[in-house]
């Protein structure tokens, strides 16, 4: 079961040395976190939406499993998904 945010909520995200997550602020307490799967959208040119994300699919301790995105034009994290 996972949970989908209509509106992602920001999060506070520690990088590694290549800007990929490496540990989260979840509940309250730090988590360290190993990245799973990573993909990249972008808003077609035609299109002008403004949309640049950098798409995160991490693990972290206690089967804590997270959507994350780096919007790369407002520079903020987000969750968009917690799975359960």
């Amino acid at each position: 079961m996972s949970r989908f945010f209509a509106e992602p909520r920001k999060i506070h995200v520690f990088t590694d040395k290549n800007g990929q997550p490496a540990g989260v602020v979840w509940r309250g307490r730090r988590q360290a976190v190993r990245v799973c799967n990573h993909w990249r959208i972008e808003g077609e040119w035609w299109e002008n939406n403004g949309v640049a994300r950098e798409y995160y699919k991490v693990i972290g301790t206690a089967s804590l499993i997270l959507v994350l995105y780096y919007d790369r034009l407002g520079n903020a994290w987000y969750v968009e998904r917690v799975v359960d």
